[in-house]
């Protein structure tokens, strides 16, 4: 066979290969990164460091969720780290997160998965997990105001009570969403019979955030003296706390008085009918 029909015989293979396996074939092969699935206190506080820093310096405001009572002592385990945005930042298919992601290519990263990660360990090309949720949406925190003693709280912010604490991080001050209202988000998602549907593995996963974290949750808004739930909010809340502690309480995650007094100082009028059947005292 001549060299120009060699040639062109490779380039038709070429060609055809491309068709069947599209840009994947001609993509050069690069290391995947992982992620860290059960995080330490050391990994979380890194990827708070890095994240905090990005967010300032993109003008993005945010409230961490569930992870502020990891970071206060709190024992339960993490799996990555829940981030509180305003409706705007997740518009338009979260455009502003993608821009920020290429604004800063270094620290985002896809696994071989499919997760998003912050970027650590770069050496070890590992990450952690980030997950955005939507203020004002399925149970969120409504908006981002300010501690009363914060220097970002202004005149605007009026009367309003704080839905978020700033704690510190090594040398920065991040915020944290009040405990009581991720209780309240895990109780709004929170579905102690769900439907056989589409949607199940996603109810799964609610039902099993509310059980681990909400205990520690709990305890937190008490440590914190988070204000109680108004009347209103309670009265809704009620029959969701009492379906929780009997769905917890299946898994071997008791509520015994302690933890009834905790839910009546959050304006829950649960009661001592409501301890666990695992710990009830016997007559």
């Amino acid at each position: 066979m001549r060299p120009l029909a060699i040639v062109v015989s490779l380039h038709l293979q070429l060609v055809f290969m491309s068709y069947l396996y599209g840009p994947y074939f001609f993509r050069p092969s690069v290391p995947s990164y992982n992620h860290i699935c059960h995080l330490t206190i050391d990994d979380i506080r890194a990827a708070i460091f890095l994240w905090d820093q990005i967010a300032k310096a993109s003008h993005l405001e945010y409230a961490l969720g569930s992870v502020g009572a990891k970071l206060a002592g709190q024992d339960f385990v993490v799996h990555d780290i829940e981030i509180y945005v305003r409706p705007a930042v997740m518009a338009n298919g979260a455009h502003m997160l993608l821009s920020i992601q290429r604004n800063y290519p270094a620290y985002f990263r896809v696994t071989g998965g499919g997760h998003r990660i912050l970027v650590t360990q770069p050496q070890e090309r590992k990450g952690v997990c980030l997950m955005f949720r939507e203020l004002g949406g399925m149970g969120c925190p409504e908006d981002l105001v300010p501690p009363y003693t914060s220097p970002l709280r202004t005149i605007g912010h009026g009367h309003r009570a704080p839905t978020f604490r700033e704690v510190s991080v090594y040398d920065r001050k991040v915020p944290i969403a009040c405990a009581s209202l991720i209780i309240k988000q895990r109780l709004t998602l929170f579905n102690e019979i769900a439907p056989v549907t589409v949607g199940q593995d996603l109810q799964k996963f609610h039902n099993k955030l509310a059980r681990v974290e909400i205990p520690s949750l709990l305890q937190q808004a008490i440590t914190d003296g988070d204000p109680p739930f108004s009347p209103a909010e309670a009265q809704l809340l009620l029959p969701k706390v009492r379906a929780w502690i009997r769905y917890a309480d299946g898994w071997f995650s008791f509520t015994g008085l302690v933890e009834i007094n905790h839910w009546r100082r959050l304006g829950i009028a649960v009661d001592a009918n409501d301890v666990s059947e695992g710990i009830r005292p016997t007559v």
